[in-house]
């Protein structure tokens, strides 16, 4: 491994023949001259030079290196790879990143900097990364708790597709988080959530149909719901469809189908 400075004419090359030739090409030849590049003011200095002298630089094939090294359990490396994508914009490597130190996988936790990078990637459209975004600001973890935040991007995440986020919003609008109660709205997206094959949406539409919460109550609907749900291993379905089963509510009676859902 290098130590101290690196020379101005190193620093020339990292950048020339880094950039012009492929930075996955240079960390295969020059690995540890690039490792002391990446950091500090060095990695700076790079950054400023490559900008000076128009040279591109490939985020994509950055991101790419960095999730391989990932699976490959070189995580110092693969999370340097993944910063220089992600601050080069590319969407996945900000997302990837925003989970990396809101778990703590492979870095040390740092909810401040998932924040940061979840917000990079939400502002590019990256569905699952507002989502999670939405998530921070609901629970107030590495941001200021923001009710009304989190459902603007929850619904910014929902209109990406994002099942999730239509269960989330139901969540809002049934129990008036930071917004006044809309059972018709809860109800509407729990709905989408449930057809899009979301356990959690299907207990939660199955739940308001079975007790007509926003809608017509509807138990022989409701029970279709929890046992899709239940299928997918939602324990609180699964202790509705065996109540169902016993009582015979929504469905025919049957003590063996009771028991078996029971006692999962």
């Amino acid at each position: 491994m290098f130590h101290g400075k690196l020379p101005k004419l190193t620093t020339i090359y990292c950048v020339v023949f880094g950039w012009k030739f492929g930075v996955v090409k240079l960390m295969s030849l020059c690995d540890n001259i690039f490792a002391v590049a990446l950091q500090g003011k060095i990695r700076a200095i790079c950054e400023d030079l490559r900008k000076t002298m128009g040279m591109d630089f490939n985020s994509k094939d950055m991101y790419t290196q960095g999730t391989n090294l990932l699976e490959g359990g070189q995580y110092e490396r693969a999370v340097e790879s993944l910063t220089l994508s992600a601050d080069a914009g590319n969407v996945d490597a900000q997302y990837t990143l925003g989970n990396l130190y809101a778990q703590g996988l492979s870095v040390a936790q740092n909810l401040p900097l998932a924040v940061k990078y979840y917000t990079l990637s939400a502002k590019q459209g990256h569905g699952d990364a507002q989502y999670w975004l939405g998530y921070m600001c609901q629970h107030g973890y590495g941001i200021d708790k923001d009710l009304q935040v989190a459902r603007e991007w929850y619904q910014a995440s929902a209109d990406n597709g994002n099942k999730l986020a239509y269960y989330q919003l139901g969540q809002i609008y049934e129990f008036g988080w930071g917004i006044d109660v809309d059972l018709e709205r809860a109800v509407r997206n729990y709905e989408i959530s449930a057809d899009g094959d979301l356990a959690e949406g299907q207990y939660a539409y199955g739940r308001v149909l079975a007790k007509g919460i926003g809608v017509a109550k509807n138990e022989k609907k409701a029970f279709e719901f929890f046992l899709r749900s239940a299928k997918q291993g939602h324990g609180y379905a699964q202790q509705e469809v065996g109540n169902m089963y016993w009582y015979g509510i929504g469905t025919d009676k049957d003590e063996k189908q009771a028991e078996k859902w029971l006692k999962k």
